[in-house]
């Protein structure tokens, strides 16, 4: 079984990431002075997909004719896993961004599918603000039912790396928690 994991710190300008002082294309968007951190891995054969890692600044804001753009750049099959900075209920997050609703937009318009964990990938130092989910995957092509995502607390960050395991087969459904088991023996009980 082939297996491809991507696993994506997504932290604001950790010391392996460069400081871009000239313009540089970052998420189809021509921005200055930021911290970029991108990475890609092109595989082939039969399911040929493009694995993407980016990272949207969180305050620039990026429009759904740009998020369509961008995703035109990568062909008919890939995933994008990243910080994207943007808020949306769809993907699990407690509130509603402007950019979450450009993103979800772009999402609707060319029939994108996202991964997550469903949990919160975002932690606050600010007592004001509240954990949320912003980094997560968006799709095209590549079945639901041969991705997984998971949450890592490995790092020390205010993000939480999430783990995304590309599998060559469906991933089987782990069995639904039950509270009995379906046969009860009377006679060991």
């Amino acid at each position: 079984m082939i297996r491809s994991t991507l696993m994506v710190p997504c932290m604001e300008g950790p010391p392996s990431l460069s400081k871009i002082t000239s313009n540089t294309t970052y998420m189809g968007i021509t921005t200055e002075s930021i911290y970029k951190q991108s990475s890609s891995l092109l595989t082939t054969g039969p399911a040929h997909s493009q694995l993407r890692q980016s990272t949207a600044p969180p305050k620039h804001v990026i429009k759904t004719d740009q998020f369509l753009s961008f995703y035109a750049t990568l062909g008919q099959r890939f995933l994008v896993e990243g910080d994207y900075n943007a808020k949306h209920c769809h993907w699990g997050s407690q509130l509603t961004t402007p950019k979450g609703r450009e993103l979800f937009s772009a999402m609707q318009t060319a029939n994108l599918a996202r991964v997550s964990t469903g949990k919160p990938t975002y932690w606050p130092s600010d007592r004001r603000k509240v954990p949320d989910l912003i980094d997560f995957a968006v799709v095209q092509r590549i079945p639901a039912h041969s991705l997984r995502a998971e949450s890592s607390f490995d790092l020390s960050s205010d993000h939480s790396p999430v783990l995304i395991t590309l599998h060559s087969r469906p991933v089987p459904k782990p069995p639904a928690p039950t509270l009995s088991m379906k046969r009860t023996n009377w006679a060991t009980f």
